[in-house]
């Protein structure tokens, strides 16, 4: 998990790995210079998330600082991805079943390469 101390860094980080990332809400707490992640807190944390065009995995942040968040980049294929797993129906295991039957053997294949040349 890589460590951050401002939103910029944290979208570096984003685009950096593929536009998702899982990220400590601790390092999102002192991104947003406050010092507990209170309800209003997390909401403020998430509306400025969304105008940076990230999103998250969840209803809403979690409110423990040790607690971990996965962080997309909206508008990708990420975010098409993550949309479709947590928003059950019918579209949405078309895009699933899409991008498992194509994505699943590249990564495959991917990670055999890197075992391969280890």
């Amino acid at each position: 998990m890589k460590r951050f101390t401002t939103y910029a860094e944290l979208s570096t980080i984003i685009g950096d790995s593929d536009d998702v990332a899982t990220v400590l809400m601790e390092d999102l707490r002192n991104a947003h210079k406050v010092k507990k992640l209170g309800r209003t807190v997390r909401e403020n944390i998430a509306k400025k998330l969304q105008s940076l065009g990230l999103g998250f995995v969840g209803k809403e942040l979690p409110g423990y600082q040790e607690h971990s968040v996965r962080i997309f980049r909206l508008g990708t294929p990420v975010a098409t991805l993550i949309n479709a797993v947590m928003n059950p129906g019918v579209e949405h295991d078309i895009i699933i079943r899409n991008h498992t039957d194509n994505e699943a053997q590249q990564a495959l294949d991917r990670i055999k390469e890197a075992l391969e040349s280890a």
